[in-house]
């Protein structure tokens, strides 16, 4: 069985899929990269051979396919995306990212409109480099926002994803 860890960029297209669709190029590198850990099936071949340009419908189909075929594990949306903001906070953290890039990236895979708990800091967090108000609100919590968004991004780390 295929699941979020074990599986290099299915929370991504997880979360993709359940907003405006995957691109063609991260269906058929995923679907590469999946028959390379020795997964396979049929639809997931079909994937993986696909060249540009891509009919994206065909795709879908065989994406679609393919996780029942090699028993993708079923997540939710809010799992993936929480699974896959951490796999882009562990790489934020390795590269040593800046909290402003940290706060941005972040705040692009948790906006403000389909948000909500835990992880709807993160676009005050971003929009406090540039607001004044969302700043001071950081700051009437008695932290600098460097250190807001690092505490922020250690409790990212800590969640546990199934829990989402």
């Amino acid at each position: 069985m295929l699941t979020l860890e074990n599986s290099p960029g299915l929370a991504e297209i997880l979360m993709e899929e359940h907003l405006d669709g995957a691109t063609g190029d991260r269906l058929v590198k995923w679907a590469q990269d999946a028959l390379e850990q020795g997964h396979d099936s049929p639809s997931l071949l079909k994937l993986a051979i696909e060249e540009p340009p891509f009919f994206t419908p065909d795709l879908r189909r065989f994406f679609e396919s393919a996780t029942l075929e090699i028993q993708i594990e079923q997540v939710t949306f809010e799992q993936a995306r929480v699974f896959h903001a951490q796999t882009v906070a562990v790489k934020l953290n390795l590269a040593a990212a800046s909290p402003f890039e940290i706060a941005w990236k972040l705040a692009r895979i948790f906006p403000p409109h389909s948000t909500s708990g835990p992880f709807s800091i993160w676009w005050p967090l971003e929009e406090a480099f540039e607001c004044d108000y969302c700043l001071r609100g950081v700051e009437l919590h008695g932290k600098a926002l460097h250190q807001a968004i690092q505490e922020e991004l250690e409790n990212l780390l800590r969640f546990h994803w199934r829990a989402a």
